[in-house]
C-alpha cells in the first residue's frame, strides 16, 4: 500500500515539475504564470455560474483570446510592437491594457454601478496594478471573481461590437 502510494505521489511530483516548467518556458503563458502557481482545480470554474462568462475569463487566463499580445505573436510582430487599436494611449494591449488603462474602456471602468470602479481607480503605479490584476485572476472571492469575469466579459462584448 505504501509503494503504491508513493509511486503515485512521485508521479504527481514529476507531473507538476514538468507543469510548473512549461508555464515557465512558454511565451504565450507569460500572463498566466504571473498567477498559476498550484497545480489545482481554480475556484473560479465553481464560482462562475454564467457558462460563457466562464469559458470567456478561462480563455482570458490563458491567452486564449484576439487582443494584439496574442494575435501579433502568429505574424511576428515583436511584443512592443503589439499595440492597442482601440485606445489613443500608445501601449501594448494585453491583458493588463484591456482591464485597466484602455479608454475603449474606461466608461464602463468608471460607471457608478460598477462595484469595481475603486479597484480600477485607485492611485498606485502600474506596477501594483498588475499585482492587483494577477491577485484578481486567481482570486478565491465569489463576489470579486463573479464580478471581474463580468467586467473582462462586456470588455469583449464591446470590442467584438466596434468597428
Amino acid at each position: 500500500d505504501t509503494n503504491i502510494h508513493d509511486f503515485v505521489k512521485a508521479i504527481k511530483d514529476n507531473y507538476t515539475t514538468f507543469w510548473k516548467n512549461q508555464i515557465k518556458n512558454s511565451s504565450k503563458l507569460s500572463f498566466y504564470s504571473t498567477f498559476k502557481n498550484h497545480y489545482n482545480l481554480e475556484e473560479y470554474l465553481n464560482i462562475i455560474k454564467d457558462l460563457n462568462q466562464r469559458r470567456l475569463f478561462a480563455k482570458f487566463r490563458i491567452s486564449n483570446h484576439k487582443l494584439e499580445i496574442e494575435f501579433g505573436r502568429y505574424s511576428d510582430v515583436p511584443r512592443q510592437e503589439r499595440l492597442c487599436k482601440y485606445c489613443n494611449k500608445i501601449a501594448v494591449e494585453d491583458e493588463f491594457h484591456f482591464s485597466f488603462e484602455c479608454e475603449k474602456y474606461e466608461n464602463l471602468r468608471n460607471n457608478s454601478h460598477n462595484i469595481l470602479k475603486d479597484y480600477f481607480q485607485m492611485s498606485i503605479t502600474d506596477e501594483l496594478k498588475r499585482k492587483l490584476l494577477s491577485d484578481l485572476m486567481s482570486l478565491n472571492d465569489p463576489v470579486i471573481t463573479d464580478l471581474f469575469s463580468e467586467h473582462i466579459s462586456k470588455c469583449f462584448y464591446i470590442r467584438d461590437n466596434s468597428p
